[in-house]
């Protein structure tokens, strides 16, 4: 995850123009960008389950700016607080202001800023127990035509960082 937090108002206002106003954007090339001249920053997740339910939920703090993986489910989702604005090629650019329910559909990906420190939640059925497993399960496998499919960057969503991905994400 990526933060604007060391950026000043001017570049963040860029960045939710950017969200707002372009008719297409490729999402490869921001994620690039972002990697390669924003700090990372720690998105904690908190995973719950239920019988035949994973609920994923992740804290994004105020001026971050974050890409999420390609979805192939339907799964609803919650903002329960804060200030978000989102950006897909299959959907239009949208500013969320807690509390939002919605919908993502198959084939969404996503570039998100948030405004306000946000907590999204989304919901899944399966009867998966393992976080990396759910997350295999309901996106489309990835790689950055950018980056390459070996960029340990690309893997910090893991709930279990090998030492290598730990160490090149630094």
């Amino acid at each position: 995850m990526i933060t604007g937090e060391l950026l000043s108002p001017t570049v963040a206002d860029a960045a939710t123009g950017i969200l707002h106003t372009a008719a297409t954007i490729d999402i490869d090339r921001v994620e690039q960008i972002m990697l390669d001249t924003l700090p990372l920053v720690d998105c904690p997740l908190k995973h719950t389950f239920t019988p035949g339910l994973y609920t994923r939920q992740i804290f994004i703090p105020k001026d971050t700016l974050i890409t999420s993986r390609e979805h192939i489910t339907e799964h609803p989702f919650v903002v329960i607080s804060g200030d978000i604005s989102v950006f897909s090629d299959n959907e239009q650019s949208k500013r969320y202001v807690a509390p939002h329910v919605g919908v993502t559909l198959p084939g969404t990906r996503r570039v998100l800023f948030a405004h306000e420190d946000t907590i999204w939640i989304t919901f899944h059925a399966t009867d998966l127990t393992k976080p990396d497993e759910i997350v295999e399960a309901v996106t489309a496998p990835y790689c950055n035509k950018y980056l390459g499919g070996d960029d340990p960057r690309l893997q910090l969503w893991r709930e279990v960082k090998t030492p290598q991905i730990l160490e090149e994400s630094k």
